[in-house]
């Protein structure tokens, strides 16, 4: 049993976040964790970039803090967007064939 996990989960709206999100949050619960969980979001219906950051812990927390253990990235602008926030020797699960994408803008 781990103690403290920070998880953030980043893709386009309408990618599966929240599904992803009850999915982990009920798995977690179910295994005797607390789960603390927010979700940033743009004020439409689909394609923005959006996500949700999560704490998991053997003990009840009340804050969310940076930076996190683990970012997954469903997208490439959610890799450019949060690789900052994953803490030294965290780790970021992604596509690898979203390696050559350029940013613009």
């Amino acid at each position: 049993m781990f103690e403290d996990i920070l998880i953030l989960i980043g893709g386009p709206q309408g990618s599966g976040l929240e599904t992803s999100a009850t999915v982990l949050t009920r798995a977690f619960a179910v295994d005797g964790y607390y789960v603390l969980s927010d979700r940033e979001y743009y004020s439409n219906i689909r394609g923005k970039h959006s996500y949700i950051h999560m704490r998991v812990s053997a003990e009840q927390k009340f804050s969310l803090r940076y930076p996190v253990d683990l970012v997954v990235a469903m997208d490439a602008e959610s890799v450019f967007t949060h690789l900052l926030d994953i803490r030294e020797n965290g780790f970021l699960v992604f596509d690898t064939g979203t390696i050559n994408t350029r940013l613009i803008g």
